[in-house]
């Protein structure tokens, strides 16, 4: 159990919020917070929430402002299905307390233990592009993060679904001289003061965007590019020297390093911007290199993608039995018709309303193809149809499709948790750092695949008329609007 803040009085058991909520467990704790998973009595809306304790007492004004100003950002954010939920906040005594939604984990734990995203390309695009799309939405109502990092980056669905949350250092601020303000690993070298002459102040649009680099770093590799964005660091000195560096060190392919080195431009003003990002994102076939790329790839290339395959094996064994299918649940634009197929090759076409733009890509031993078409909300926000392959020799390889038919019926999309799918790194080889082939991938007992299968069969599905818009509707209970949030609150 995570230890408790010793500032914030002990919850644990007691009920809260007139009667309506019991405190069953600490899910983490801060100086000045504790978070408990929560057993609501109410009959309507969810059994378990996430409920924030937040100190009102003792602090400083500074502390008083950030707290404050969390509340209402948080709450105007909330309404993006990309971000955390927050149902309604209340006091008692000397502390405030935020009632959201409850998650599976956060997006820390599914890179680091559960070694979810190693080598799945869709399941990155698509994560990633749903961590740009909440951003986004932030920031086109001025707000910007500044604490990005996937300990703040909740997931359900077993890492399918990741939404951002913890607004704690969150502001409305273009432009801010608060520096060093957030997590070391993530932050921009414009918010430690300065790489070549000293700043007076940095723009946190660009500061987010830069987390979102090291993010990118952390989903396709496992590890982080440097400790910190500052002269201070030797790996850091050596990228603002070679822009090039990167891929010496890890085994990121040539498309995501050219998206990397874009984030990652020294100069804010150059750094890509959100719909750019996007959109490089969907272009990418592939985040990690080839075995003929890692061949040629210097040694602690080559000890990076050793080290991230041999923790995916250790986390594979651990929770094989405990990880299911992916089924992500997203707010899709509205669409006409989804047809997926089951083929040799991956084909999507994806529409605006007036252009067809073809994308192919491939994923494994079989794949799943997709035709969209119909009229996109603007601005457009393409969903990638793709999931990850699965084997046909397997047993019940139709019925494991089901659930991906299930969820297109219902504007979702699905996607395999069962292991990589297109890093085909050797272990054994001689010359290359090591993942194995698509066949022989996290199926630690089974039978190697028939190389004479019989020819693949064909699924379509057709997706109902009419999805949602990516806005979540007011939650059962919540408080309406910002004024109301913090009127019921005295600071």
């Amino acid at each position: 159990m995570p230890a408790k803040s010793s500032l914030v009085p002990d919850f644990l058991g007691q009920v809260v919020d007139g009667g309506r909520l019991r405190l069953d467990r600490v899910l983490g704790s801060g100086a000045y917070g504790v978070c408990y998973e929560a057993h609501s009595f109410d009959k309507e809306g969810p059994s378990t929430y996430a409920v924030k304790c937040l100190l009102k007492t003792g602090l400083d004004e500074r502390q008083r402002v950030f707290q404050k100003r969390e509340l209402k950002l948080h709450a105007v954010a909330s309404a993006h299905h990309g971000v955390i939920t927050l149902h309604r906040v209340f006091e008692e005594g000397d502390c405030v307390f935020l009632v959201m939604d409850l998650a599976e984990g956060d997006l820390f734990g599914m890179i680091t233990e559960r070694h979810v995203y190693l080598g799945r390309d869709a399941l990155i695009r698509h994560v990633f592009c749903q961590i740009i799309d909440a951003l986004e939405y932030c920031h086109l109502r001025g707000i910007y993060h500044r604490d990005l990092k996937p300990e703040n980056i909740l997931c359900v669905n077993s890492g399918g679904k990741v939404m951002l949350s913890d607004f704690g250092l969150a502001t409305s601020d273009p432009v801010s001289r608060d520096f060093g303000c957030g997590s070391s690993y993530y932050m921009s070298p414009e918010c430690y003061g300065g790489i070549f002459e000293r700043l007076t102040a940095y723009a946190t649009r660009q500061n987010d965007i830069w987390a979102l680099g090291v993010i990118l770093v952390n989903l396709t590799c496992g590890r982080n590019p440097w400790r910190q964005a500052s002269h201070h660091d030797d790996t850091f000195r050596a990228f603002v020297k070679d822009p090039e560096f990167l891929p010496n060190i890890l085994p990121v392919s040539y498309a995501c390093n050219q998206i990397l080195k874009r984030i990652f431009s020294l100069n804010p003003q150059t750094r890509i911007s959100l719909p750019e990002l996007r959109i490089a994102i969907r272009a990418v076939n592939r985040f990690t290199m080839t075995n003929e790329e890692l061949r040629r790839a210097p040694e602690a290339c080559k000890a990076a993608a050793r080290a991230a395959w041999v923790d995916a094996q250790k986390a594979t064994r651990r929770y094989q039995a405990l990880v299911p299918a992916i089924v992500i649940e997203e707010q899709a634009p509205d669409l006409i018709a989804v047809v997926i197929s089951v083929s040799g090759d991956e084909q999507e076409e994806l529409t605006d309303g007036e252009n067809i733009h073809p994308i192919s890509s491939s994923a494994g031993s079989e794949h799943i193809s997709a035709s969209i078409s119909g009229q996109f909300a603007a601005p457009p926000v393409l969903p990638v149809r793709s999931i990850a392959p699965y084997h046909s020799s397997a047993p019940g390889a139709l019925a494991s499709l089901q659930p991906l038919l299930s969820a297109l019926s219902s504007g979702s999309t699905a996607a395999d948790t069962s292991g990589p799918t297109t890093p085909e790194w050797d272990l054994n080889a001689t010359a290359a750092a090591g993942l194995p082939e698509v066949a022989d991938e996290f199926t630690l007992d089974a039978p190697v695949a028939d190389k004479a299968t019989p020819p693949k069969p064909v699924v379509t599905a057709k997706a109902v008329e009419g999805a949602a818009p990516p806005v979540k509707e007011a939650p059962v209970g919540s408080i309406r609007g910002v004024k109301d949030l913090l009127r019921k609150v005295r600071f």
